[in-house]
């Protein structure tokens, strides 16, 4: 799912995997991984990416897999004039340098839009799927501003020892995250991660809390327990 964080100067940070994009969405990607990596603060140009306007950034480790967190990991922020990226890797997390890649994503709107399924997420019996709305949905939380334009789902595994509850959030990273309470191998996902815990980490922001039952010995069935977005 294209869940994108903006935080300020119209930067959006991505809290999902690839995914395919709208005709109006284009994406850049830099990839330093077989390349000179970056220490100190570097700018990609607005005249390279094609960007302009609120545009999302994710940014990965060298494994291109991992992704990292604005302001523990990075500083990144986006000139609203010319649309060029700033962006700073920490040295403590990078004492050689960032090796990373980064994909830039955009644009998103100016504003927020208001459909109250904006990140909706529900059952479809076996899974839970997080929709957007319309062309895509954006809303602003605690400073951050959160765009999406395609659907996430997790599906269960057909193991009635996966019985249990499943919290859907977006990570400090801007992640789309699917925590069950069993653990990360009870769940596959599809524009999202999967991981194992039972309460909200610290810097989420809540989407909705899950129950997933096992019918006939092994046919997972999943019910909301709580809608638990404060951006509906």
């Amino acid at each position: 799912m294209k869940f994108n964080r903006i935080i300020t100067g119209g930067l959006i940070v991505a809290a999902a995997a690839l995914a395919p994009l709208r005709a109006d969405i284009t994406q850049y990607t830099v990839d330093l991984r077989n390349s000179a990596c970056w220490s100190g603060t570097h700018t990609v140009y607005a005249n390279d990416s094609g960007m302009s306007g609120k545009y999302s950034l994710r940014a990965y480790d060298s494994d291109g897999l991992t992704r990292l967190t604005r302001g523990a990991d990075y500083t990144a922020s986006i000139n609203t004039s010319n649309h060029n990226l700033s962006f700073t890797p920490d040295s403590g997390s990078f004492p050689n340098g960032f090796c990373g890649v980064l994909v830039l994503r955009g644009p998103f709107g100016s504003s927020d839009t208001a459909n109250s399924g904006d990140f909706s997420a529900g059952s479809t019996g076996p899974g839970i799927n997080v929709a957007h709305q319309n062309s895509y949905s954006q809303r602003t939380y605690n400073g951050a501003t959160f765009a999406a334009d395609v659907d996430a789902y997790a599906g269960m595994q057909y193991t009635p020892s996966c019985q249990g509850y499943v919290k859907v959030y977006f990570a400090a990273s801007g992640q789309l995250t699917f925590m069950h309470s069993v653990g990360s191998s009870c769940i596959s996902t599809t524009n999202g991660a999967a991981v194992g815990g039972s309460s909200y980490p610290t810097g989420a922001t809540p989407i909705g809390t899950f129950y997933v039952n096992y019918f006939g010995g092994y046919i997972p069935y999943v019910t909301l327990v709580s809608d638990d977005r404060p951006l509906a």
